[in-house]
């Protein structure tokens, strides 16, 4: 498996461990703004966007890696340091050249001894290749997002 790391709203913290072949990029939110990120690995494409309030200089990841065959692949958007203080108005997650085997959200991220805490399956919705807020239901905390999904096939 191969990964790439994009670190978002905040700076590197060199504690946090540091896969070959990373990318880091500082960023911090602005309250009432719409951020779009993306990473690109091969035939695999990871678009996170999302709108949120606050500003907390939190530090984010986005990852993306393939498996050995190049036929699946996992995106991971997360705060390493676990609950998330911003207030998210909207997010999405969308992905070219593969459909979505599997997605969760996380209104809590795992951190020290606390697990993750997923969002009920009321406050998101899974396509085939997005993950998405459900406006009316989302309750506006996300602290990590999954996705694992298996290449699109192609017609010849």
């Amino acid at each position: 498996m191969s990964h790439f790391c994009l670190s978002l709203l905040g700076t590197r913290d060199d504690t946090m461990p540091v896969m070959l072949g990373s990318r880091f990029r500082a960023l911090k939110p602005l309250p009432f703004s719409l951020l779009l990120f993306f990473l690109l690995q091969g035939k695999f494409t990871c678009t996170f966007t999302y709108a949120s309030q606050g500003g907390t200089n939190e530090q984010w990841q986005m990852s993306l890696g393939t498996s050995e065959d190049s036929q699946h692949f996992t995106c991971t958007v997360w705060r390493p340091q676990g609950k998330s203080y911003l207030y998210f108005t909207q997010f999405k997650a969308e992905l070219q050249g593969a459909e979505i085997e599997y997605a969760m959200a996380y209104s809590k991220a795992a951190f020290e001894r606390e697990s993750d805490v997923p969002l009920k399956s009321e406050e998101f919705e899974v396509t085939k290749t997005a993950v998405s807020h459900r406006p009316g239901a989302f309750k506006a905390e996300l602290s990590k997002l999954v996705i694992v999904a298996k290449a699109a096939h192609s017609e010849l």
